[in-house]
């Protein structure tokens, strides 16, 4: 069965919801006939405040890129801007600059 790349570019902040129901947040590196490859992906976690992100192992290193495949990923997207700038922020430590 051929499978077609999704479209998306290099460096695009995706959302990937896994067969398991985590979201995975994560800058695209690579995507394959049968993986996405995200660097620094993050998950999200209800916390006393709220949602948040947390890292996707507590042993592994977080930094290296993560090979995800094809058939563990019910849906994938773009993220949706405002958790796109929190993903950022998070995994660079910059704060972005708000509309003024």
């Amino acid at each position: 069965m051929l499978i077609k790349k999704s479209g998306y570019t290099k460096g695009d902040v995706v959302t990937l919801r896994l067969v398991t129901g985590e979201e995975v947040v994560g800058k695209l590196e690579d995507e394959t006939e049968t993986d996405f490859v995200l660097s620094r992906p993050l998950t999200l976690a209800t916390g006393r405040d709220g949602l948040g992100f947390t890292h996707p192992t507590i042993t592994g290193d977080n930094k290296e890129d993560f090979i995800i495949q094809r058939k563990h990923v019910m849906l994938h997207n773009l993220t949706k801007e405002e958790f796109k700038q929190a993903y950022l922020e998070s995994t660079s430590g910059i704060q972005i600059a708000k509309n003024i």
